[in-house]
């Protein structure tokens, strides 16, 4: 047997080489290539940039002779995890209003990110800009990290350890440091959905959803800021009144880690009382606790 076939299961998952390979080259891509697509308009470009982070694990996956079904596995969550996935994701997007108040606060250049890509997407249609960062980047994102990445790490390092590392490398791949802490805790949050769920429909959704929603807000605050309100945002001499600001941040911080735990124990919850899985993913007996 060899060391990429799984006991009991019939086919192959990444193994350490796989992994290393695939996330140095999604490293390269995403940090040095994407100029590449600017030749297209903003929403084929960035699309079309987001669909590789989906279609190469896939077809790495076929070259290599993987099992499909379980290096990306499919499976119909329950009703009562799909509420506990909409509880996770608005605390999710609680946490992120939180991580953006404090890198206000500590990092004010921070702020200022890819302005071009955020220029861009405020000026697409609302219908393109939830495919280009919204339905896009929830599926093709997950098939890397969540399928490819996880069920490589699942099988090498146990459930804990595979999510957590894979949820750091999906912080760094977004190539924001002041983001990589809330960027890595959505991570984790989507690779328990995964593991829990033994599929990729839900973390998906729910990355997809968290995505549109902060694209929605993002908009919404834009609308609401006039050329004085934002004056100096993202600028060297930027500051926030700390008290005030730090008296909002604080609830939105424990209400979101409030909403993330109980739709983390309610996913957990559903998932349980569902029947055992034979199917082929994140299966008992397949990847160590």
């Amino acid at each position: 047997m060899s060391d990429n076939e799984v006991p009991g299961v019939p086919g192959r998952v990444p193994g350490t080489l796989d992994l290393l390979l695939l996330y140095a080259a999604a490293l390269l891509y995403t940090g040095y290539l994407g100029g590449g697509f600017a030749a297209f308009t903003p929403f084929w470009g960035i699309t079309l940039f987001t669909l590789a982070l989906g279609a190469v694990p896939i077809a790495y996956a076929r070259l290599r002779r993987m099992d499909l079904p379980l290096t990306f596995p499919l499976r119909v969550p329950a009703g009562k995890a799909v509420s506990g996935a909409l509880g996770m994701t608005a605390g999710l997007v609680l946490l992120a209003l939180f991580a953006t108040g404090i890198i206000a606060l500590f990092f004010p250049s921070g702020l200022t990110g890819n302005e071009e890509a955020a220029r861009a997407l405020s000026e697409m249609p609302l219908w393109m800009a939830v495919i280009a960062v919204g339905l896009v980047p929830g599926a093709c994102e997950e098939i890397l990290f969540r399928g490819f990445m996880l069920s490589g790490l699942g099988r090498l390092t146990g459930k804990w350890r595979a999510i957590a590392i894979s949820s750091v490398l999906f912080g760094i791949l977004h190539h924001d440091p002041a983001r990589i802490p809330i960027t890595a805790a959505v991570g984790l949050a989507l690779g328990y959905a995964a593991w829990e769920t033994r599929s990729l429909v839900l973390p998906a959704a729910m990355h997809g959803l968290y995505n549109v929603t902060l694209l929605g807000l993002s908009r919404l605050s834009s609308a609401a800021l006039t050329p004085e309100t934002s004056a100096g945002v993202g600028e060297p001499g930027f500051s926030m009144d700390f008290a005030p600001v730090f008296g909002i941040l604080v609830p939105l911080a424990l209400l979101g880690a409030f909403l993330v735990r109980r739709g983390a124990s309610r996913l957990r919850s559903a998932e349980a009382a569902g029947p055992p899985s034979t199917e082929d993913g994140f299966s008992p007996g397949v990847f160590r606790e």
